[in-house]
């Protein structure tokens, strides 16, 4: 871990990024978590990677308000 503070350090400039109107790390950990974590880890639900991968895609571009991407992608990927 110390290692990759030591080498990453200088990429590490969260003034830099606050005053470019970029986000967080915690802001952008706790938006991942809740994509991630709210559907698929539900009480009763068991996913296969597969399966959980494609849901959390799905609710990370309907939570982007991107959903009608998601559907074109699959409808050119099939």
């Amino acid at each position: 871990m110390i290692g990759y503070f030591d080498g990453n350090w200088e990429r590490m400039d969260c003034q830099s990024f606050r005053d470019q109107g970029r986000a967080s790390s915690a802001a952008v950990e706790t938006g991942h978590r809740n994509i991630t974590g709210t559907r698929p880890k539900r009480g009763g639900m068991h996913w296969s990677k597969v399966g959980a991968n494609k849901i959390v895609a799905l609710r990370a571009y309907t939570i982007s308000g991107r959903c009608d991407d998601f559907w074109h992608e699959k409808a050119n990927n099939s």
